[in-house]
């Protein structure tokens, strides 16, 4: 499980056509340190589970837009 949460994060955030830099705005990360993340170079769960929401709750609010 803990492998793969990275390119999750990536094919989450590609799928909703967000910049790193702009995913990085929404949870306060960094663009490198969300690039590490993608790369598997770097996470905590703490961090990890703060992106992957960060990304539902984007997904949510788009969907509501439409």
């Amino acid at each position: 499980m803990k492998r793969n949460l990275g390119k999750r994060i990536k094919l989450k955030r590609v799928s909703l056509n967000l910049k790193q830099s702009e995913l990085a705005k929404i949870t306060g990360f960094s663009q490198n340190f969300i690039s590490l993340v993608e790369r598997e170079q770097r996470h905590s769960y703490t961090s990890v589970d703060k992106i992957y929401n960060a990304l539902k709750d984007y997904e949510i609010q788009l969907k509501k837009a439409r």
